[in-house]
């Protein structure tokens, strides 16, 4: 596909253009035709053939330094890359199916086909078919969520819980908040397993209740109502079906 911006050259206007609300790459016409040429919306500049991006598109930040250079074929992505305002790449895809990344600010990666590292290199999400696993930064397996293959059957949660216990905290917080696709959910795995040991011994509950205060107490904690409904509630739910409501079975790491 040729890069050279495709002719005419013509800048967005509201009275000429009508643009797909659902999707900016396809069905842009211009006058009532679809539109073949380059359209040049503020920052960004799209080559377009028969109404659908073909060819080349590029964004800039308002500073002029590139944000986004994408490359569509009839409006499909064929491949993209992205850059941080300070000039660090910050996502990438060539187009095949195990290739797409993305960087934090320094220029580490943190995504590499649906796996999340640490900065240090280390996994900390793994997914593989039926299952997930969650890691320390020290490359030390922690939980397993395995999905039963059976349709509507609960997972299974399997927890390293002596070492779990050093590092729930930093676990349960989103570690990617500006990845907007990244959700995890694993703190809603940690509230399940909060909820099966306030159903265990003394040690077990004196642990959960102490954890619990410890993650609303800290200032990275953005959704407090779980686990405020957990103290509040300890005392008036069957705790043995509340975890239930989580996990079909919760088994320790050996």
């Amino acid at each position: 596909m040729d890069s050279i911006m495709t002719q005419p050259i013509i800048e967005y206007n509201e009275t000429d253009f009508q643009v797909n609300l659902q999707d900016y790459y396809t069905c842009m016409y211009y006058k009532g035709e679809p539109f073949t040429g380059t359209l040049v919306d503020e920052n960004i500049t799209t080559q377009f053939k028969n109404g659908n991006a073909h060819g080349k598109s590029v964004e800039y930040y308002d500073n002029g330094q590139l944000a986004n250079e994408s490359y569509f074929d009839d409006g499909n992505y064929v491949s993209y890359k992205t850059w941080h305002l300070n000039g660090n790449i910050k996502s990438e895809c060539s187009g095949g199916k195990n290739d797409s990344f993305e960087y934090d600010i320094d220029g580490n990666i943190i995504l590499q086909n649906n796996n999340f590292f640490y900065k240090n290199g280390n996994f900390r999400t793994r997914n593989i078919p039926y299952k997930t696993e969650f890691y320390n930064d020290k490359g030390e397996l922690m939980v397993v969520i395995q999905q039963h293959l059976k349709k509507y059957e609960k997972p299974l949660f399997h927890i390293n819980k002596e070492k779990f216990s050093e590092c729930y905290d930093d676990l349960y917080f989103e570690l990617y908040p500006y990845v907007s696709s990244y959700k995890d959910n694993l703190g809603q795995s940690i509230i399940g397993w909060f909820w099966y040991l306030l159903s265990q011994g003394e040690d077990d509950k004196k642990f959960a209740i102490t954890a619990i205060n410890k993650l609303l107490s800290d200032g990275r904690n953005r959704d407090k109502y779980d686990l405020e409904d957990m103290l509040h509630m300890m005392d008036k739910v069957d705790l043995n079906n509340e975890w239930k409501k989580y996990y079909s079975e919760i088994i320790e790491l050996k």
